[in-house]
């Protein structure tokens, strides 16, 4: 009798569910749900931000056309040839500056977004969830494609103003400067935003998603990535 006993309790043991294999699992399930809950909230504060974004550079626009306006009234006097040669000189360093800076940016970048992409990647393979990574890295991309169209706007501008120094008036070429410093200021706008964008958000989107539990494909444990 003893002996069935033990037979019985022994039976009951392994055949009892696992029950934190279960909560192993929840756990999983629950956290899943919430870094999908932090993506819908993600994507809704950058809505919110690029429509700020768009309404500030409307009236820096405004502002700076408004200026320009002004300064044609104002120096109606035209440019002097020799006067005109040196603002043109000017003009070409500065051009030729921002154009090496240009490719300094789009390499830094591109290797950022690589590297990102090799962490994604990595963490794919293993089975780690990298949906949030992969928006962020969206987003990143849209970021650094607005730095490169505004900043062609930019390097436009500046060699358009070349048109506006021999045969126009000093108020037309500072017009022309003016908005030029306002697209300047949106560049140096949009690569702050980069660099915050990389420090406040993806770094710590790599550092959860090292933290993260998943099933491992040869038992029911739990592991993180190394």
């Amino acid at each position: 009798m003893k002996k069935n006993i033990t037979i019985i309790v022994l039976a009951l043991i392994f055949l009892a569910p696992d029950f934190s294999l279960a909560a192993t699992k929840q756990e999983i399930k629950t956290e899943i749900q919430a870094r999908r809950e932090a993506i819908k909230l993600k994507v809704q504060k950058r809505q919110e931000e690029r429509k700020a974004n768009l309404e500030t550079r409307k009236a820096e626009l405004k502002t700076a056309q408004d200026e320009k306006m002004k300064l044609r009234q104002e120096f109606k006097t035209k440019l002097t040839e020799e006067r005109c040669a040196r603002i043109q000189e000017r003009v070409d360093s500065k051009i030729a500056l921002f154009e090496e800076k240009k490719k300094s940016h789009a390499a830094v970048y591109e290797n950022i977004k690589k590297r990102i992409s090799a962490v994604i990647e990595k963490a794919s393979a293993k089975g780690y969830d990298t949906a949030e990574l992969k928006s962020d890295l969206t987003v990143l991309e849209e970021k650094i494609a607005t730095f490169t169209n505004d900043y062609a706007s930019y390097l436009s501008k500046i060699k358009g103003s070349k048109n506006f120094t021999c045969g126009h008036s000093e108020g037309d070429f500072k017009g022309e400067l003016v908005e030029a410093r306002a697209l300047l200021k949106t560049v140096h706008t949009d690569a702050q935003d980069i660099r915050n964008y990389v420090k406040n958000t993806i770094k710590p989107a790599i550092k959860a998603l090292k933290d993260q539990k998943v099933e491992s494909n040869t038992d029911t444990d739990t592991k993180t990535i190394k």
